[in-house]
């Protein structure tokens, strides 16, 4: 089990965007900026209390909307992704209006793509590096804000389902784990494996 499931705001893994530079405060450690704003901010994407329950979902307000307003939009994604199924499948999110049905994709469509080359399958498998292509619905009216906003969607959609914790292999003392694929469960991140029993001398 991976990551922690989404039962209250303080799990809620988000971003905000903010326009123009923050600097660093002296003797504080670099990165950690006083929080701006918040009627400053371009916009922002975070999961909704449990994490769209198997569908993960991540909804999106609008330049200067408090954390209490409605969302303009919703990302929803598959509920099986990463592991080695990204070696061969491409992986939807749907960005729609937030009162859409699920996965309506009127907004726009994000998609996560797989290795197109052998050479991309040798990148694929030795770095976190994506590919991904997002393509706005021209009769959505969206904001320039609205599309950077979905664009840190899409940033955060790869931080939280296809960077660091969805490895495709891993090992302790008494196997070696492949991992076939994740699937989102109430915002936990949980493995489907194979496990390769390691020769323990006999035991």
């Amino acid at each position: 089990w991976l990551n922690t499931f989404v039962c209250f705001a303080c799990c809620q893994d988000g971003m905000t965007l903010y326009p123009g530079a923050l600097a660093d405060e002296p003797n504080k450690e670099a990165g950690r900026h006083p929080k701006p704003d918040p009627s400053t901010a371009l916009g922002s994407a975070i999961q909704p209390v449990y994490g769209g329950w198997c569908t993960p979902t991540l909804h999106l307000r609008d330049q200067g909307q408090p954390e209490t307003a409605a969302p303009f939009g919703k990302i929803e994604g598959p509920c099986f992704f990463g592991g080695w199924s990204e070696m061969c499948c491409d992986f939807k999110f749907y960005v729609s209006q937030f009162n859409s049905p699920a996965k309506t994709g009127d907004q726009g469509l994000i998609t996560k793509k797989k290795p197109g080359s052998l050479a991309a399958a040798f990148v694929e498998l030795a770095s976190d590096a994506d590919v991904y292509t997002i393509v706005y619905n021209e009769q959505s009216s969206l904001t320039a804000s609205q599309k950077l906003t979905i664009m840190m969607g899409q940033l955060l959609a790869d931080y939280m389902f296809f960077d660091g914790n969805t490895e495709k292999c891993s090992q302790d003392d008494n196997a070696i784990y492949c991992y076939c694929c994740y699937f989102s469960c109430i915002g936990a991140i949980c493995p489907v494996y194979i496990a390769i029993p390691k020769n323990t001398g006999g035991n």
